[in-house]
């Protein structure tokens, strides 16, 4: 057994896979449930020529560059709030600390082809890069920072949804800090680049289904419903659901 095959996939990871392999063949990367990043996401193993396992290397990738981009992150935070720098045993235990909390919230699910370990890193080193480019005295490597830490944003909720609302109420919070600050510098607005792909998702959206919508108008309704009414939806890998926990013997491995 390799290391990728200790969990069987299960729940949606199927869909996720036969998505991504339709996209690679048809190319249409488009659908009225998920979001257009899903489909290019999923679609790279079939692209590539290789097995659909990549992906789960592809997520221990994301969650080690994650990793790293947190422990500079958090090194520039100390030291900018106390003025210390910290030793390299320190860094160390920094660096384990990290570990540990990202394991407790990516175990569940990176050993799985589904679209939470990509989009959650996605989003955590978006914030990690706007941090660092804050801290950085040097103007070029801003810009980069900047750039690459918006276009994080974005491609979260290309890759998840979930993450619409939350990434658009920090933009706006961050424009009006941005606007009344006296200190405000222009490569700092490379932030909304995560409205780009945002904005590709509303205009595929419009163009294939009428309608102005995140994702299809049909689907987001029944789903809504189901959310509204149906308390284990968002936590079946948890709670019981049709009468038994979802586990691996219930799970169909790919």
């Amino acid at each position: 057994m390799s290391f990728i095959d200790i969990a069987l996939q299960c729940c949606d990871a199927g869909d996720y896979l036969s998505k991504g392999a339709e996209c690679a063949q048809d190319n249409v990367c488009y659908g009225d449930l998920r979001p257009i990043g899903d489909y290019l996401w999923f679609s790279i193993p079939s692209r590539l020529g290789l097995p659909d396992k990549s992906l789960i290397a592809a997520n221990f990738a994301v969650a080690a560059i994650g990793l790293l981009l947190s422990v500079f992150a958090l090194r520039k935070l100390l030291s900018a709030v106390h003025n210390v720098t910290l030793s390299k045993s320190a860094l160390l235990i920094l660096l384990l600390l990290s570990a540990c909390i990202h394991a407790i919230f990516l175990l569940p699910t990176i050993f799985n082809t589904l679209s939470d370990p990509p989009a959650s890193m996605a989003l955590l080193s978006g914030i990690w890069l706007l941090v660092l480019a804050h801290y950085n005295a040097n103007v070029a490597a801003r810009i980069l920072q900047f750039f690459l830490g918006g276009l994080c944003l974005g491609l979260a909720v290309w890759l998840r949804a979930f993450y619409l609302y939350p990434v658009l109420a920090g933009l706006v919070v961050y424009m009006l800090l941005w606007i009344f600050s006296s200190k405000k510098k222009r490569e700092e607005l490379l932030v909304f680049l995560a409205l780009l792909p945002i904005g590709v998702q509303f205009f595929v959206m419009h163009q294939m289904y009428g309608t102005y919508g995140y994702l299809g108008e049909e689907s987001t309704s029944r789903w809504a419903r189901a959310h509204l009414n149906t308390p284990y939806i968002g936590y079946d890998t948890i709670f019981p659901r049709d009468g038994y926990f979802w586990s691996p013997q219930h799970c169909a491995a790919t």
